[in-house]
Parts: C-alpha cells; sequence; structure tokens
C-alpha cells in the first residue's frame, strides 16, 4: 500500500508530552523535536515526508519563532504547510506579537 499524502502525520517542536499525544490520537503519526534548530535540520532532510501540519510551542520565544516561520516561508514545499503555535505559555503582550505579526 502507498502511503497516502493525509497520511503523512505532524511535526512538534517542544517537549510537551501531553500535546504530542493529542497529535498522535489525531494523525496517528508524527514526529518531535525539542529545539527549533533541529527541527529545521529534520524538515528540511531531502528523504523526510513533508507534515500536514507543524506545531511549536510558544515558549521558545516571540523572535525566535518568528525568525523560523521566515525560514520555512523561504521552504518550497514546507510554505504550504500550516504552522500553529501553542500559546500556553504565552503572556498577554507576547500573545499580543503573535497575533499582530502577519509573519506568525
Amino acid at each position: 500500500m502507498k502511503l497516502q499524502d493525509s497520511m503523512t502525520g505532524f511535526y512538534y517542536i517542544g517537549n510537551d508530552h501531553t500535546n504530542i499525544s493529542k497529535f498522535v490520537n489525531i494523525y496517528k503519526r508524527g514526529y518531535a523535536s525539542c529545539n527549533l534548530s533541529q527541527a529545521m535540520m529534520e524538515l528540511t532532510r531531502e528523504d523526510r515526508l513533508q507534515p500536514e501540519v507543524i506545531c511549536c510551542e510558544s515558549g521558545f520565544g516571540f523572535a525566535a519563532i518568528k525568525q523560523w516561520a521566515g525560514l520555512l516561508s523561504k521552504h518550497k514545499t514546507l510554505s504550504k504547510t500550516p504552522f500553529i503555535i501553542d500559546a500556553d505559555q504565552l503572556t498577554t503582550v507576547e500573545n499580543y506579537h503573535f497575533i499582530s505579526n502577519k509573519t506568525v
């Protein structure tokens, strides 16, 4: 059986095991990295299947996530992948930055 595009799963950046488990229940398949640089290295490997969605914990900070999202937007296939930011750890000010910035 050929792997269907809709079965490629998720990519999670962070270490919240509860959230990872929720994604596993939805997608049945996925990958996770604890930091942004490792995630970019993994996602841009030639033999890597592209995920249906990328989720990132907000604890990395607005500036780091904005820069990382900029790198994603320059990648041919990853630029089309939905990028979700988990706002559990955000302050009101940080939340405003994420909402008002059109890059993230």
